[in-house]
């Protein structure tokens, strides 16, 4: 007969053996009523990590994927943010709201260089910020330069047409390559800084890791400075003010060792951690609030529609809150504003939505027959 201990044995076995199969089926089951098969296609997940934050996008499907010589690049669809881009798994834009990041980010700049001819953007395979600097008339060349071009321009084509426009634009000249070597080459080249060889506007639009990490060194900011006109710009995407505020003030502190001005601009992004972004605008030229703008001249004459920037938004994006007073070294305040700037505003502008009809021309960011559940610009 068997011992009491050896009963006792045989039952806990008996009851781990039956236990076991019913947890790991409720773990299972509890994951794909949570998060989606095991496809990874629903969720696509992005995690802060300084604030230990993750977001969960219930996307419907996973459109494309591939992984270069130089990155992970995933494409899904999302009931009201339409195609979401991924690079690295860190979200990068989407077609429901990547208006607001390209508008700030090439309007800004050619605000105050109304006339200009020559500009460089350095990143931006998605198109975006190509076609937001083309829409200027006046600009008569300008060049992409892009680590990864052929598989962007591609993912730009197939699924984000509407800002693919700027790739077929005869103005506009495309580099694969590394933009870091490649402004090095420029400068090499041009020893003598000749005038017509610099540019009027640089803006560089990149990750902040990975296949970028050339683009964050002092001798890449040096060499920029370099081959930017005497009143040139340059604008470059920076973090989460609210959230990595101290990744903020380093680059805009950094920044101040290779250029005369130095300023951080913000604006309101919601398909990004924490909803609040920001730009770093920086020249040798042009301080942003003493240089004058005339709006009819920089802005209302050229008939460019944009949906999010207009000129109060650009004056308010450089006004910051509170506590950016600590940590950064140079801030702005509406009494250093020159008054030609503000007087030229016109209070009769009307909004306007220039790319609707692009848009309607893509897949419809709801599915069919459920239109009235999703909530997006396109309908």
């Amino acid at each position: 007969m068997l011992s009491d201990r050896a009963l006792f044995f045989i039952f806990c076995l008996g009851a781990t053996l039956i236990a076991c199969p019913l947890v790991w089926g409720y773990y299972k089951l509890s994951h794909v009523l949570c998060y989606g098969w095991r496809s990874g296609v629903r969720p696509y997940s992005e995690h802060q990590m300084s604030k230990d934050v993750t977001y969960l996008w219930h996307v419907s499907e996973r459109l494309y994927e591939t992984k270069t010589q130089y990155q992970f690049i995933e494409v899904f669809q999302h009931p009201h943010f339409g195609r979401i881009l991924s690079i690295d798994r860190s979200l990068q834009i989407t077609q429901e709201d990547e208006f607001m990041y390209h508008e700030m980010m090439a309007h800004v700049p050619m605000a105050y260089v109304p006339d200009a001819k020559n500009v460089l953007v350095i990143g931006g395979g998605d198109g975006g910020a190509l076609q937001r600097l083309l829409e200027h008339k006046n600009v008569k060349h300008a060049t992409l330069v892009d680590i990864d071009l052929d598989e962007m321009e591609y993912i730009s084509a197939t699924y984000f047409p509407h800002i693919h426009k700027g790739y077929e634009d005869p103005r506009t000249t495309t580099v694969a390559g590394d933009g870091a070597r490649w402004v090095e080459d420029r400068l090499l080249a041009n020893p003598n800084r000749d005038e017509d060889k610099l540019f009027d506007v640089i803006i560089v639009d990149s990750t902040d890791f990975g296949a970028a990490d050339s683009l964050f060194t002092p001798s890449f900011y040096h060499h920029l400075s370099q081959i930017l006109k005497p009143k040139g710009i340059l604008i470059a995407n920076l973090d989460s003010p609210s959230w990595n505020y101290p990744t903020v003030a380093h680059v805009q502190n950094e920044m101040t060792k290779y250029f005369k001005y130095s300023f951080v601009y913000a604006y309101h992004q919601p398909c990004f951690l924490s909803g609040h972004y920001s730009f770093i605008f920086v020249s040798n030229g042009v301080h942003p609030f003493k240089e004058g703008i005339n709006w009819t001249e920089s802005w209302y004459n050229k008939k460019i529609q944009a949906s999010y920037y207009n000129p109060d938004n650009h004056i308010t994006s450089f006004i910051l809150p509170q506590w950016s007073k600590h940590g950064l070294s140079t801030r702005l305040s509406l009494p250093q504003l020159n008054p030609i700037t503000l007087n030229t505003i016109s209070t009769d502008e009307t909004t306007t939505e220039p790319y609707m009809e692009d848009l309607k021309k893509v897949e419809p960011l709801c599915p069919a027959g459920q239109e009235g559940q999703c909530h997006g610009r396109v309908r």
